[in-house]
């Protein structure tokens, strides 16, 4: 499964709601104070965020999903119930483990390719 982080980053809004916190706990803050802050906020909060050049973005890889253990597992377990256990055992064997659970996760993908061939 692939994970997707969101950073929002947004300095002034987090000043913004430091200092009314901070200016509410000490009762130093008109309420015609708050009504302006809060729409100093909402006036930050609708603005589109300005673009940032990222200096280290991780490609993305959307040509293929990534093949998974249980696809693998499911393919090999077809092809042993039809008779081939000494073709699965070889392909396991080829990708340098004795059991399915040893292979390395980026040879899911070669290692159900070679499965499919048979």
């Amino acid at each position: 499964m692939n994970n997707i982080t969101i950073t929002i980053q947004a300095p002034e809004l987090i000043e913004a709601m430091q200092a009314l916190t901070a200016a509410l706990q000490t009762g130093a803050v008109k309420p015609a104070e708050i009504e302006a802050a809060i729409e100093n906020l909402e006036a930050q909060v609708e603005q589109p965020p300005k673009a940032k050049k990222e200096t280290k973005a991780e490609p993305v890889k959307l040509d293929k999903p990534s093949t998974t253990l249980e696809e693998v597992r499911a393919k090999l377990a077809q092809l042993s119930q039809s008779g081939k256990q000494a073709e699965v055992k070889n392909l396991i064997a080829a990708m340098g483990a004795t059991k399915l659970t040893e292979v390395s996760a980026d040879k899911y993908a070669e290692l159900l390719a070679q499965a499919e061939a048979l």
